[in-house]
C-alpha cells in the first residue's frame, strides 16, 4: 500500500498501481486508518471492474460532493452555488447520503419528487429542478465516471410558465407601507427595477452610475441568472433612496443593509418582512418575485415595447417576454391609428 502525507497537508494521499491502473488521489481525511481503508476499497473496485466485468459502485453522498466540485463549483456564483448546495443537501436528507445510487429505483424518485409538490407545497417547476439535480449526478456518474446508477425516464411535472403577477396602483401604495424602513427601500427598488432578488441583494456601489438626475443600476454578465449584462435606469423614487442610502452609510461597500442591535448588518432575508407585508396589506398570491413581474407589466402598460422590456429584464429572448404582450395592446391601437 501507498498512502502518504505531503508536508503542510491535513490529507493523507493514496498512490498505487494494480491491474494496470494507476491511482493517485487525495483521500479527503486526516486519518491514516480510514485512508487505508479507502485504499483497499478502490483497489476492490479495480478488481470488480477489470477481473469481473463490474461497474464499481458510489453512494449519493459520494457522488453529490464530486458533481459539486467538478460540475457546478468551477465558474459558479456564490448565490447560485449556495442554492445548489441547499438542493444537494435536501436530496442527500431524502434518500440517505450513504445510500448507494444503484439501490435508488425511479418508483422511489417519482414518489419523492411528486409529494415535493403535494406534501412539501413546493411549485412543479422547483420540484423539477430538484430531480433535474438528482438525475444530472445520477447521469454523470453513469456515462462519465463508469460507476453502476440507474437510468431514469421520468417526464417534467407540467409547469405554467405564463404566470405574470402584479399590483394596481392602490395595492402597490398599500404594500409600501408596512414593511419596515431597510425592506421598504429594497422593495421598492425591486418594483423599479425588474432586478432579481439574488441581484439586487448582492449589490455593491460601484455597480451604480450617476447620471444626472438619474442612477443606473448596472448588472455585469457574472450577476445575472441569464449571463448577459444589463443597464437598469431608476425612477426617481428609487434614485432617491440610493441618494440617501449613499448619505447615512458614505463607508459601506453594499447598497442593501441594516441596522439591528447598534450593528449595521447584510439585507439577510428580505422574504420574511415582504410577505408580513403583503398579509398586513391584503394581498394576497403575490411573491417578492412577482416584483419583476410588476416592473414589466407597468412597463408594458404605459407603452414600453417587447424588445425594450426583453432589454430591461435581461431575457435571452423574446420568447421569455412575450408573456407580457397581452398587456401592450393599446400600443398595437396606436399603432393601426397612424394608418387612418
Amino acid at each position: 500500500m501507498t498512502v502518504y502525507r505531503r508536508e503542510g497537508s491535513p490529507n493523507w494521499l493514496i498512490e498505487f498501481q494494480y491491474l494496470g491502473q494507476h491511482v493517485r488521489r487525495s483521500s479527503g481525511t486526516s486519518s491514516k486508518a480510514e485512508a487505508k481503508a479507502l485504499e483497499r476499497k478502490w483497489r476492490q473496485e479495480i478488481y470488480d471492474r477489470v477481473k469481473l466485468g463490474k461497474a464499481p459502485t458510489i453512494t449519493l453522498g459520494e457522488a453529490a460532493a464530486r458533481y459539486y466540485e467538478t460540475a457546478l463549483k468551477p465558474g459558479g456564483k456564490p448565490a447560485t452555488l449556495a442554492r445548489d448546495l441547499g438542493y444537494l443537501k435536501r436530496i442527500k436528507d431524502a434518500f440517505g447520503a450513504d445510500r448507494r445510487l444503484s439501490d435508488i429505483p425511479q418508483a422511489e424518485v417519482a414518489k419523492w419528487r411528486d409529494e415535493l409538490v403535494t406534501k412539501r407545497g413546493l411549485a412543479p417547476s422547483s420540484a423539477n429542478r430538484m430531480y433535474t439535480v438528482l438525475r444530472a449526478i445520477v447521469n454523470k456518474a453513469r456515462e462519465e465516471w463508469q460507476v453502476d446508477a440507474p437510468s431514469w425516464t421520468l417526464r417534467q411535472l407540467g409547469t405554467d410558465n405564463t404566470r405574470v403577477r402584479y399590483l394596481s396602483d392602490a395595492e402597490e401604495r398599500k404594500l409600501l407601507l408596512a414593511p419596515p424602513p431597510h425592506a421598504r427601500d429594497f422593495i421598492t427598488i425591486a418594483m423599479d427595477s425588474g432586478g432579481r432578488k439574488g441581484e439586487l441583494s448582492a449589490l455593491t456601489w460601484d455597480k451604480i452610475e450617476w447620471t444626472g438626475e438619474r442612477a443606473i443600476l448596472l448588472f455585469s454578465a457574472g450577476d445575472t441568472k441569464s449571463g448577459k449584462a444589463r443597464r437598469v435606469p431608476l425612477t426617481r423614487r428609487s434614485t432617491d433612496i440610493l441618494r440617501r442610502l449613499r448619505r447615512d452609510r458614505p463607508d459601506a461597500e453594499r447598497v442593501f443593509l441594516y441596522e439591528r442591535a447598534g450593528r449595521t448588518r447584510d439585507l439577510g432575508n428580505v422574504r420574511k418582512p415582504f410577505e408580513t407585508a403583503c398579509r398586513w396589506a391584503g394581498i394576497a398570491d403575490f411573491h417578492i418575485h412577482d416584483c419583476r413581474h410588476h416592473f414589466a407589466s407597468r412597463l408594458a402598460q404605459r407603452g414600453a415595447t417587447l424588445q425594450e422590456i426583453k432589454e430591461l429584464l435581461g431575457h435571452a429572448s423574446i420568447e421569455m417576454t412575450l408573456r407580457y404582450a397581452h398587456l401592450c395592446r393599446s400600443n398595437l391601437d396606436r399603432a393601426i391609428a397612424l394608418l387612418d
